[in-house]
């Protein structure tokens, strides 16, 4: 995934982008898949902005590139671009910059984006399953409406699958999008998967030193509501018992009555996967 985003940098100086995705690694914590994804949105935006501010000038992703990296870390920058006087004007406008915003935020495409909350017709039958869907297909679909996924989000989404449009869940509640509940359906996916990120960091303060996949795994529990400060097994994880800590999160009253009964779809597995992970740190 990394060459793919490396390449849709076109002519940009692939040494600036490794900069930003380093500055963005480490400002926000991310992991190198995601801070390549983080890095390549956030400067599509900034040329976005570029060519609105300066539509009379010949802007270039390397013009981005120095923008976003003069944002980040402009200490460390020299310019390297004839039109870097660009940047440090834009600098000035970037707290108000609503495409930056919508970055930072979730990489919503604004154009795109549906507020399921206003949806008031409620999918069943065939209707239904023709607007549901699986693994590789919700995946292009979220991405075809909010740009590129990380591994995080394209985790969370092939578990929890992708409905445009309202339908209600086994327990008869109303939900939208990707699995997506009450103040959510208002929300972008991404917007949904930062909010459940950000509580995850709170409970767990190493989140950030975590292999990737081991932060994929805590965000879908929290996703599903698997993760509090209270659980037994979070308290071991945060000893740093990772063994303990599978053994109490498998003592899941939920899934043992699923593995009983033969149901739960693919509940079972999605929490295996993640106690496993959750051992193998």
């Amino acid at each position: 995934m990394m060459e793919e985003l490396y390449n849709t940098q076109l002519q940009a100086d692939l040494a600036e982008f490794d900069k930003l995705v380093t500055y963005v690694s480490m400002k926000e914590g991310l992991g190198p898949e995601d801070a390549v994804v983080r890095a390549s949105t956030q400067t599509n935006a900034a040329q976005a902005k570029l060519n609105k501010d300066f539509p009379e000038e010949t802007n270039t992703l390397k013009d981005s590139l120095a923008y976003m990296n003069n944002l980040y870390k402009p200490m460390d920058l020299t310019p390297t671009s004839p039109n870097m006087d660009k940047s440090q004007r834009l600098e000035q406008e970037v707290a108000t910059d609503k495409v930056i915003q919508a970055q930072d935020k979730g990489i919503r495409n604004l154009s795109g984006y549906k507020d399921f909350s206003k949806d008031t017709k409620i999918l069943t039958g065939k209707e239904l399953s023709k607007n549901t869907y699986y693994g590789a297909k919700a995946i292009n679909k979220v991405e075809s409406i909010e740009g590129p996924l990380s591994r995080t989000e394209k985790r969370v989404l092939e578990l929890e699958a992708y409905v445009d449009g309202t339908y209600k869940d086994s327990k008869g509640i109303v939900t939208s999008g990707a699995g997506q509940t009450q103040a959510w359906r208002g929300k972008s996916f991404k917007e949904s998967v930062r909010a459940h990120t950000d509580i995850v960091k709170k409970i767990i303060p190493t989140f950030n030193t975590l292999p990737e996949n081991v932060r994929a795994e805590l965000v879908q529990l929290a996703y599903r509501g698997d993760i509090a400060s209270n659980h037994r097994w979070v308290t071991l994880f945060n000893e740093g018992k990772y063994k303990e800590a599978e053994k109490a999160f498998r003592d899941h009253k939920e899934w043992k009555g699923y593995l009983k009964t033969g149901t739960g779809g693919n509940i079972p597995t999605r929490l295996d996967e993640a106690a496993k992970a959750i051992g193998k740190i």
